[in-house]
């Protein structure tokens, strides 16, 4: 299964790629051992990452550390067959008028969306402050925005002037409060056509590579309303995706790689495989995975540890007993060929049943850890963690 990374420039002009917009070109993040990184975890659900090529070459060019960093991630996953680089905006512009068209006629009546353009409103304030502590500087007046003021604002006047954009927040703030000028109808329509936009795009390119798209958190509401339309049901793998984030997050923080290689060791590790099945069996069961998922499995871990404890004290005791009657009728048997057979016979005797048991210790103790692979797995010596 693959995941586009979702790309913001895919339904861009040219003229709108001019500008540093470097917020647009980022692919999903988390924090990782000192700073920001690529969203990693995402590969524990999918087998690989399909990232725009456009997005990263322009990201080659910054010379910020955080941002050098993302971009070598990209690059040792794609060196690694864990990450493609497509040009999406060349696909995109082969249909844009298709795109453009459905655009037009799911905004005409734009009042179901009014509740995503307000939403996003607020989880953009909520994201503004952590880019600005990762980017500083480097965010211009587009970043500050959310995508649908700044693209507006950037076809209308070819700039982002703030104190236009703090004027069309208002206008989004209360616009459910009182009737609204022909005008400001027509300014709110655009602005949330330029985010459907962005979404259609991007669905567009998860059906060429028959992929799931990435829901960016303040575009939820948006895919939501898109995927309705399109008749297209994704939650099972959105499911897995929140289940995949909160496993290194919430429940198994200390166990989480911290470097692009930590992460490599990982997925190459075939064992994986326990790791992906006991995340889909919580999302089968509906367990969630928070901070007293790892309680209760490393509580299962433990009881089966004292399971297999008791069977080897109980089998060491009935191994001793095989092994005496074995010895003897061993010695016995040898004994009728010669003395000296006896004792060889006596040796064989009593060894073959202990060697013989503690084949089928290992084979018992192997059955009842199984479930647990992946625990085992999760918290192998990452070296990255000591530098």
């Amino acid at each position: 299964m693959k995941l586009l990374a979702g790309s913001f420039t895919a339904s861009m002009s040219d003229a709108e790629l001019r500008g540093e917009i470097i917020s647009a070109l980022l692919p999903p993040l988390a924090h990782s051992g000192d700073g920001l990184d690529l969203e990693f975890s995402l590969l524990l659900a999918f087998d690989s990452l399909l990232f725009d090529r456009y997005c990263v070459e322009r990201l080659e060019g910054y010379s910020h550390p955080v941002v050098r960093r993302i971009v070598q991630s990209i690059r040792t996953l794609e060196d690694e067959g864990f990450a493609v680089l497509y040009d999406f905006p060349s696909i995109v512009s082969k249909d844009r008028s298709l795109i453009e068209r459905a655009v037009d006629v799911t905004t005409r009546d734009f009042s179901n969306w009014l509740p995503h353009i307000k939403h996003q409103l607020v989880q953009y304030d909520d994201v503004l402050p952590k880019l600005e502590n990762s980017f500083g500087t480097l965010l211009s007046d587009w970043d500050k925005q959310t995508f649908g003021i700044a693209t507006y604002l950037l076809a209308q006047t070819g700039r982002v002037n703030p104190a236009e954009a703090k004027e069309i927040r208002h206008l989004i703030d209360t616009t459910i409060t009182r009737r609204r000028k022909n005008d400001e109808n027509k300014r709110l329509r655009e602005i949330i056509g330029s985010v459907v936009t962005n979404v259609y795009a991007n669905l567009h390119l998860a059906e060429t590579f028959d992929a799931i798209p990435y829901g960016w958190r303040t575009l939820d509401g948006f895919y939501d309303e898109s995927l309705v339309i399109a008749l297209r049901n994704i939650a099972p793998a959105a499911a897995e995706i929140k289940q995949c984030r909160q496993f290194f997050e919430l429940a198994f923080r200390e166990f989480k790689p911290r470097t692009v290689r930590g992460w490599l060791r990982l997925l190459k590790d075939s064992r994986i495989r326990d790791l992906r099945a006991q995340i889909k069996d919580s999302i089968r069961e509906g367990q969630s995975i928070d901070k007293d998922y790892a309680q209760r499995k490393l509580a299962a871990f433990l009881e089966t540890e004292g399971r297999i404890k008791t069977y080897k004290t109980c089998s060491a005791r009935v191994g001793e007993c095989v092994q005496i009657v074995g010895g003897a009728i061993g010695g016995l048997l040898g004994a009728l060929a010669s003395p000296e057979m006896g004792i060889v016979g006596g040796i064989v005797g009593g060894v073959t049943p202990y060697m013989a048991q503690e084949g089928i210790d290992k084979i018992v103790e192997k059955k009842l850890l199984s479930p647990h692979a992946w625990l085992y797995f999760t918290s192998l010596d990452d070296e990255d963690k000591a530098a």
